[in-house]
């Protein structure tokens, strides 16, 4: 019984540590139009991570989002009993890998979106 309580307060304790993924911009490009301006772009999305402004008046903007896949895969984790109420968590080298997920759009010179590109990639 005390075996079955420690696993469960360690699965609830590490609960409250998973690792966060990062926004899936890849998803949200799909809500996008060729053609939307600038002020609808912000207010979907908030403000990028970067702008720049080309010499042709054009703008690109660039949203950036840096995570961790979540680690809820509790298969990942080697609890190890210590303490009668305690275990230390260990995540298994390899088992959660850091990514990044990216939306570039560039706007016209009117402010209008002319194209648009996402990825997301681990590493």
């Amino acid at each position: 019984m005390k075996k079955y309580l420690i696993i469960l307060i360690s699965a609830i304790i590490l609960s409250g540590c998973t690792l966060s993924a990062p926004t899936n911009y890849e998803d949200i490009a799909k809500t996008l139009t060729i053609g939307m301006t600038k002020s609808k772009v912000v207010e979907l999305l908030g403000e990028p991570t970067s702008k720049k402004i080309d010499l042709d008046g054009s703008e690109e903007y660039r949203y950036r989002s840096e995570g961790n896949q979540t680690a809820k895969d509790i298969g990942n984790i080697l609890l190890i009993p210590t303490l009668p109420l305690a275990a230390i968590g260990i995540v298994i080298p390899g088992s959660i890998k850091s990514e990044y997920s990216d939306l570039d759009l560039t706007f016209d010179k009117n402010g209008f979106l002319e194209r648009f590109n996402s990825n997301t990639r681990a590493y």
